[in-house]
């Protein structure tokens, strides 16, 4: 996690004692050159602690085109935080 962000620094302990909490996504749409921000509200039950998403794209052979994999979508692995 980046130390500035609000939640940086809570165990999975501090988490399970919070009724909800508000995640904010920041993504670049390239199509039309402009940021694009998703707000989106989650209960702790539905959040995984210490996961990470699989990486669900990849380039081709001749790195002309992206693959992605909608198998991947969701899936996630343990991570260790430190």
């Amino acid at each position: 996690m980046i130390e500035d962000i609000l939640l940086c620094g809570f165990s999975k302990e501090d988490f399970a004692s919070i009724d909800g909490a508000l995640v904010f996504i920041k993504t670049f749409d390239e199509l039309l050159s402009t940021i694009v921000a998703a707000k989106t509200s989650y209960i702790f039950e539905e959040v995984v602690y210490c996961a990470k998403f699989q990486m669900m794209y990849a380039e081709n052979q001749d790195n002309s085109k992206t693959i992605l994999d909608l198998d991947k979508l969701n899936v996630f692995y343990r991570v260790v935080l430190y």
